[in-house]
């Protein structure tokens, strides 16, 4: 599977998965804070999607949780 890595604030991994399931998703229940969400591609794929290869950036709060998207080839 694709591992998917989150970091805290201070850029400590706080949690990582393997994909799971047919759909490749993943979830993570996480309390308020600052986190960046980043995917490990697999040997021979590049990622689409964030653009330029990187990860996702955001503050979570008291709001719905958003949903992320990666974009491999």
């Amino acid at each position: 599977g694709w591992e998917v890595v989150v970091q805290d604030g201070f850029n400590v991994v706080v949690a990582h998965a393997l994909t799971a399931g047919p759909d490749g998703s993943v979830c993570f229940t996480l309390p308020p804070g600052p986190y960046t969400v980043t995917l490990t591609p697999q040997g021979g794929s590049f990622q689409t999607l964030p653009s330029g290869g990187g990860g996702y950036t955001l503050t979570l709060g008291n709001a719905p949780t958003p949903t992320l998207f990666f974009g491999v080839q």
